[in-house]
């Protein structure tokens, strides 16, 4: 009996032994899916090498406008970084960057239509730096007419349990600085002429103040005289210029000027630019809290045929003309929703064409559905995993949303 007892235990410790040595299958999870699909590297990134010691302007692909203040950047104790400095730039403006980049549009479960996104980063000898806390970097961002309900909002930061970066959510919305900059269109007038050397600082400025004056400047060959001052006008000019007078929050006046040639400056039209200022490093968005007047409370069902074969499914929306990017969940009854919870009824537009996606990653390929649909008051959608590349999901997606 004893020998028989102890047959049957060394058979028990050997099963066990083979089950602890068989290797589990990789089926993907989270961090797979917003590292290798869905990640803000997959948006491209512009690099410029600056000097931190003076003014620069920096100019991205997509025509947005960063003024970059002299010593704005600084190092772990605060001093003024010297030497070059690398600026890194991405600009998100179309729904593509949206979907590739995960950035999706929506304020603590509001949602938001965006007006573009920008991102900029900075380092210096290959480690990160920061921004002087009184500075800021001024932006401007191309749009073919300014939208004034439109905010800017920051980036609320990621990697901790409360804020995954596959949930971005856009905080702290504050004004465009569009009503403060003053466009003012002048004359620029130059006069060449011949002084008298005898004549001091003082009596020229005293004899161009009466000839501003006048009309005199406008002479040409001609000898013009204001008491005992006297010069020869040989010709002028006159040349139209545009000035920008921008008020910052932090109280600092910057003037800019626009000559018609022989002059590259800062010029922001308040009309077809948004202007702010950043005083932090990351992404920012320019946003207005989206309203329809098509909202109502929707019963809208995401099947996907084969979600149990994954860590994570990824269900996302966005809507056809607008640059509106959501994400889902999965609800207790396994299919997936748009709302906050599964107490909470989904609100969308009704009559809204989208385009539905579910995305999965597995032994190391994303696997991607998607569908167009209109949004109505009840429907369900299926939707069935198929394997693919990170390729071939941007080219499906290019061709279609």
């Amino acid at each position: 009996m004893k020998k028989f007892l102890f047959a049957v235990v060394g058979i028990a410790l050997l099963t066990s032994c083979a089950v602890e040595e068989k290797e589990a299958p990789d089926l993907g999870n989270a961090t797979d899916l917003f590292e290798q699909v869905y990640s803000t590297d997959q948006i491209s990134a512009q690099l410029h090498t600056i000097s931190n010691d003076r003014d620069t302007t920096l100019v991205g692909e997509n025509g947005t406008v960063f003024r970059i203040f002299e010593n704005t950047f600084v190092d772990e104790n605060g001093d003024a970084i010297e030497g070059a400095v690398e600026v890194e730039i991405k600009e998100a403006f179309d729904k593509m960057d949206l979907v590739m980049g995960n950035l999706i549009t929506t304020t603590d479960g509001e949602i938001l239509e965006s007006g573009g996104m920008v991102y900029i980063n900075a380092s210096a000898d290959g480690k990160e730096i920061s921004m002087s806390s009184n500075k800021s970097i001024g932006v401007a961002v191309p749009t073919e007419e300014v939208d004034r309900k439109m905010k800017i909002y920051a980036a609320e930061p990621c990697n901790s349990e409360d804020t995954p970066c596959g949930n971005m959510n856009w905080t702290d919305p504050k004004s465009t600085l569009n009503k403060k900059v003053k466009t003012e269109q002048r004359q620029q007038y130059t006069v060449w002429y011949t002084p008298n050397p005898i004549y001091s600082e003082e009596e020229m400025d005293k004899f161009f103040d009466y000839l501003w004056s006048t009309d005199l400047w406008k002479s040409k060959n001609k000898l013009v005289k204001h008491r005992g001052t006297e010069i020869m006008i040989k010709y002028h000019t006159s040349e139209p210029i545009t000035i920008i007078t921008t008020r910052y929050d932090d109280g600092r006046i910057v003037q800019e000027v626009l000559a018609p040639k022989g002059r590259n400056t800062f010029v922001t039209d308040p009309n077809t630019n948004y202007i702010f200022s950043m005083n932090n490093l990351g992404w920012t968005n320019i946003d207005k809290l989206r309203k329809d007047e098509r909202d109502q409370e929707v019963e809208f069902a995401t099947n996907v045929k084969n979600d149990s074969a994954f860590n994570t499914v990824y269900v996302s929306l966005i809507f056809k003309d607008k640059n509106v990017y959501l994400n889902g969940y999965q609800m207790k009854n396994g299919s997936y929703s748009f709302a906050r919870n599964d107490d909470e009824k989904m609100v969308l537009p009704v009559g809204q064409e989208a385009t539905l996606m579910a995305t999965a990653y597995k032994l190391g390929n994303p696997y991607f559905a998607m569908e167009n649909i209109t949004i109505s008051e009840k429907f369900s959608v299926d939707l069935d995993l198929k394997e693919t590349t990170t390729d071939g999901l941007k080219a499906t997606l290019k061709e279609s949303i």
